[in-house]
């Protein structure tokens, strides 16, 4: 079974229309992205899911919020996916508490919350350690050099303005940094 009867043809005569054509595509393309500033990365090059819901009922992601601020400081977020509430946490607990007297504090929070608001689904607890005392510093230290290194690094970031207030400190053996930056009134929280 023959499909092409006649297979000589002329490609490389016929190849500037193509040429031209291409380039034309490519300027197009790449204009696109100048004009709508950058490109947008979507969730195939982050990390996590993206899933959008619509909600038959307002969740209640302040009745979990209020179930935690009563328990212990804590950072929550809450998606609600399908009809499922996610629960993921941040817990500062007392940095004296043994790695198990933690987790069982953390099991009762979590408890509590399941049982307050039976939609959640999961709940997913980062335990942070809570400094209990107050720690005395040896030395506050000015370095030009690891400030000059900062806000390069800084640079590399567009949504950063201007960094400025570089702290630096030293306590028990461990090195703090702290500045503060500028950033446009604009920017939502999220992305902060």
């Amino acid at each position: 079974m023959e499909l092409f009867k006649n297979t000589n043809y002329d490609f490389l005569g016929k190849k500037w229309p193509f040429i031209i054509a291409s380039l034309v595509l490519s300027v197009a393309g790449l204009t696109s992205v100048v004009l709508k500033g950058g490109l947008k990365y979507g969730i195939d090059f982050k990390e996590g899911a993206l899933m959008q819901v619509k909600f038959a009922y307002p969740p209640p992601d302040n009745k979990i919020r209020q179930a935690m601020l009563q328990q212990v400081k804590s950072e929550v977020s809450v998606q609600d996916l399908s009809g499922q509430l996610h629960v993921e946490q941040h817990l500062e607990l007392d940095e004296r508490l043994s790695l198990k007297e933690a987790h069982d504090r953390v099991t009762v929070i979590e408890a509590e919350i399941r049982s307050d608001v039976p939609e959640v689904s999961s709940i997913l607890t980062h335990i942070e350690s809570e400094p209990a005392t107050i720690e005395s510093g040896n030395e506050v230290l000015r370095d030009a050099e690891l400030e000059k290194k900062l806000k390069v690094i800084a640079g590399g970031f567009p949504e950063i303005f201007d960094m400025h207030d570089v702290q630096i400190k030293r306590v028990r053996g461990r090195l703090y940094i702290s500045c503060h930056c500028t950033l446009s009134d604009e920017l939502s929280l999220s992305r902060v």
